[in-house]
């Protein structure tokens, strides 16, 4: 089994710095996806559908792959983050409000959304979406039909058979304070 861990850290390159291996001032995002390349063949260059067992954390913690200048800028928000005192900010919706301060980034990530594919190949199956609420549950969204369910659910979307949900898409929300 693959850890999405290991799998994340390719895809944080683009925002790498060539000279010192380290996150750039573009970071921090708001939001961070990670989509898995499980429809595609590279060594053989056709669509095929990949069941990697690929597990995947409720959160990243970007800050280890920070510059020190970033780490600087996002200590203090971490702090506070790491003391309990967040609660489940991160799930506010995003709504501009000029009269509030603007929210710091803290390098920590929550996952709020997936998307998978439960089937047998790449042309034959079915996508279904998973997004997490602020009281904490999880809806899946298949087609026309929604119902609810807990971390402890999502963390199996991680592959294995073509008859389980293969998780591809990931969205992380960054937590702010």
């Amino acid at each position: 089994m693959s850890c999405l861990g290991k799998t994340y850290s390719f895809f944080v390159h683009d925002y790498v710095s060539n000279s010192t291996n380290n996150i750039s001032d573009s970071f921090p995002f708001r939001y961070f996806t990670i989509q898995l390349g499980r429809m595609w063949d590279e060594m053989q260059n056709r669509l095929t559908k990949k069941f990697d067992k690929v597990s995947h954390p409720l959160q990243l913690d970007l800050y280890g792959h920070c510059s020190d200048e970033m780490k600087l800028k996002l200590q203090a928000a971490r702090e506070v983050a790491e003391s309990g005192a967040l609660g489940s900010s991160y799930m506010d919706i995003d709504q501009f409000d000029s009269t509030v301060p603007k929210k710091q980034l803290t390098g920590i990530y929550n996952l709020v959304a997936v998307v998978t594919h439960k089937g047998p190949t790449a042309n034959l199956g079915h996508y279904v979406a998973w997004v997490k609420q602020a009281n904490e549950t999880w809806i899946q969204f298949s087609d026309d039909m929604t119902s609810t369910h807990e971390d402890s659910e999502i963390l199996e979307l991680s592959g294995g058979a073509d008859d389980q949900h293969v998780a591809y898409i990931y969205l992380y929300k960054a937590q702010l304070i």
